[in-house]
């Protein structure tokens, strides 16, 4: 028997979560917000999976995206257990999304903003480009909104809401 577990009680042995990353420990939140007890492994020596941060002689330095997408799923998944992400996570709103550098030396700024980017993407490339940049935007948003609680907010895929938002736009 190992020490300091009674497996004469199996309910009480703790629900297991393999890997410290976001969705790991989303999910141990989440668990735990249930009532059940958790231990998450992970076999980096420290939390964070794609959010890691790594050691540098500068100091550490985070390796994975520069940009939180969804953050209202990040609040749902605070507010679900009684908590405010702003309570536990710095996060500084930047109205600069990325920065996008070619050999030649021009650059082309993306922005928070829609309106802010479609006036760049004009700057950087015309009037046709600004207008493939606002139907391109147009799409991507559709199909997001489409896909949004089937598959993104859904626990596990939802078919039928799939084909049912595939079948009210086929396009």
């Amino acid at each position: 028997m190992t020490k300091g577990l009674d497996y004469s009680d199996m309910t009480r042995l703790p629900t297991l979560v393999v890997g410290a990353g976001i969705g790991g420990l989303a999910c141990a939140v989440r668990l735990a917000g249930a009532g059940e007890r958790v231990t998450v492994i992970e076999r980096a020596t420290g939390p964070g999976g794609k959010l890691r941060a790594v050691p540098t002689e500068a100091g550490p330095a985070d390796t994975g995206p520069t940009v939180m997408t969804l953050k209202p799923l990040f609040d749902a998944l605070f507010e679900s257990v009684g908590e405010r992400l702003e309570d536990h996570v710095g996060l500084d709103s930047e109205p600069l999304l990325a920065r996008h550098w070619w050999p030649d030396g021009s650059g082309l700024d993306l922005f928070h903003d829609r309106r802010a980017s479609r006036e760049a993407v004009h700057a950087f490339a015309g009037a046709r480009a600004a207008s493939e940049f606002d139907r391109f935007s147009a799409e991507a948003e559709r199909i997001f909104q489409a896909f949004l609680r089937p598959v993104m907010e859904a626990p596990k895929p939802d078919l039928p809401g799939i084909m049912a938002a595939t079948l009210r736009s086929p396009g």
